[in-house]
This record gives structure tokens, C-alpha cells and sequence, in this order.
């Protein structure tokens, strides 16, 4: 009766059906499926907005609100009914980071920060967090694998280059 999204799972309304009235509802004695009169779900409809609402919160409200840190930026057109989310370029971190690039990596940086945001896999993550949210960990971030991704691309930067 109502449309049918994840934050709005938790939503549970009660109908208390007397036998006095299975006949209108053609329901039978166990209850275990029923029609509603016309009449009764125009009235229903209206009380499914609040347990709908309630739901909401519970998903959308985990203790403190989530805030946006300071290497995201979220950009949500309410016009366009769109939501972006895209590195922050002005965070302090990547403007310092930048101070050590000529104009040409800086493109190729800039260009490399619109691919991540562009690429952000956002049906995976909205999956794990519908499923398990507790099961996403960013904090075991694996630096060595980091680590030799960067020594091989020296690497290779070095043979290309002749540098020893």
C-alpha cells in the first residue's frame, strides 16, 4: 500500500480483524490472507505515513548524525532531485599534496580525483549496508599493498626514464 523502500523496512502497522467481519474482508479463520474493503484502505493509507517515518529515522538516525568529513563532498540538488559525491578539493591535505606537483600532474591528479569520485561503487556500498553494515571496516586499510603499488609505478617510471 505504500512504496516500498529499504529505510522504510522497519515500518509495522496492526490490523485487529473480528470474525464478525471476515465475510467484508474475505479473510478465512486463520487469517492468513484477506482483501480490504475499498473503503478501509483509502482510510489506512492515511496511518502509514508515521510508522513509515519512524522507520526512516531508525536507519537514517544511529546515534549522532553522519557528517560529511573532509576528504568528501556532497552535493545534493534538491531541483534536480540528484545527489553527487565527489573529492573535496579544497582539503587541506590534497592542497598541501599539490604544492609538490608542477602543472601537468596536477591535471593528471585532478583528473585521477574525478575518476575515484566518478567510479565511487555506490550500488556495492549501499548492498553491505543494507545487508551488514557493521562488516564495513575502513580502518584496516591494507598500506602495503599501497606501498607497492607506488614502488612499482617508480619503477616503471624509472625505466621509462633511463633512471637507475
Amino acid at each position: 500500500m505504500a512504496k516500498n523502500s529499504q529505510l522504510g523496512a522497519l515500518a509495522r502497522v496492526q490490523v485487529d480483524v473480528p470474525t464478525s467481519i471476515d465475510h467484508e474482508w474475505s479473510t478465512d479463520v486463520k487469517k492468513s490472507s484477506l482483501q480490504l474493503p475499498s473503503r478501509i484502505k483509502k482510510d489506512l493509507k492515511r496511518f502509514l505515513s508515521d510508522p513509515i517515518k519512524r522507520s526512516k529515522k531508525i536507519h537514517t538516525y544511529r546515534g549522532d548524525k553522519d557528517t560529511v568529513n573532509s576528504f568528501w563532498k556532497i552535493i545534493e540538488d534538491k531541483n534536480k532531485e540528484t545527489i553527487t559525491y565527489q573529492v573535496d578539493t579544497k582539503n587541506a591535505d590534497l592542497i598541501n599534496l599539490s604544492t609538490y606537483f608542477n602543472n601537468d600532474e596536477i591535471k593528471i591528479l585532478i583528473e585521477y580525483l574525478m575518476n575515484l569520485s566518478k567510479n565511487l561503487p555506490i550500488s556495492h556500498i549501499y548492498q553491505k549496508m543494507s545487508e551488514k553494515p557493521k562488516s564495513i571496516n575502513q580502518e584496516e586499510i591494507d598500506l602495503d599493498l599501497i606501498n607497492s603499488i607506488l614502488n612499482k609505478s617508480n619503477n616503471d617510471f624509472n625505466k621509462n626514464h633511463g633512471i637507475s
